[in-house]
């Protein structure tokens, strides 16, 4: 029982629980790992889905290496990263490829306050990606009253949801911490410091020089 502390109950946090059951997994002889799941994680979750969290744990890991740089990105999205697959090969959606691709993750040694605000840049360019695979799903305005519970849920584990009104008008469901990220409401800079190094402008070599001209004497 002392393995499993912090196993069960299952957190929000898939992805960190993942990451927990990859290290019992690499603790524990095969034999006991499948005697635990069954006889202890199947109480709560059945042993498709805990292969399913660790391969996806074991996918973000080897994405990003740091550590604390992980637990950054996955506490700011609460676990919530997406990722595709095709022909089996499991990987992170684009959108997230994106943001590692224009911030890759910072090294190890790299302080808590730089990996979260790397997790915040990078946050912010998977949220505004759009490619082919992550337009929103449309539902029709009925349907969508009709299934309510599964657009929500899908707007939660997998994006946003699109529901049309006849084909026309159409509104977004998005996950609250999607949203929030969008609108900067979940980071806004707490001190002035802070404003200043989130500033697209950090790195401009500015002109800051003084004219010496003092203006000129008037004879009264």
């Amino acid at each position: 029982m002392r393995k499993i502390k912090g196993i069960l109950p299952v957190p929000d946090d898939k992805l960190k629980w993942g990451e927990a059951l990859l290290r019992l997994w690499e603790e524990m002889s095969p034999r006991s790992f499948t005697r635990l799941n069954d006889e202890v994680l199947s109480r709560e979750a059945s042993r498709s889905k805990v292969q399913y969290w660790m391969d996806r744990a074991g996918v973000f890991e080897k994405a990003i290496p740091n550590e604390m740089a992980r637990r950054a990105l996955s506490a700011l999205t609460r676990g919530k990263i997406r990722f595709s697959q095709t022909n089996g090969d499991l990987r992170l959606s684009d959108g997230w490829l994106e943001g590692l691709r224009r911030f890759p993750a910072p090294p190890d040694g790299a302080s808590d306050e730089e990996c979260q605000e790397w997790a915040h840049q990078v946050a912010v360019v998977a949220d505004h990606h759009v490619d082919d695979k992550s337009v929103p799903q449309a539902w029709q305005l009925q349907t969508a009253k009709a299934r309510f519970s599964e657009v929500f849920r899908l707007a939660h584990r997998e994006g946003p949801q699109r529901i049309l009104r006849q084909g026309k008008d159409g509104v977004i469901m998005i996950a609250e911490e999607q949203y929030n990220r969008l609108v900067g409401k979940a980071h806004q800079p707490r001190n002035l410091v802070e404003f200043f190094r989130r500033s697209p402008l950090v790195g401009v070599d500015l002109s800051i020089e003084r004219d010496d001209d003092r203006g000129r004497d008037i004879e009264l």
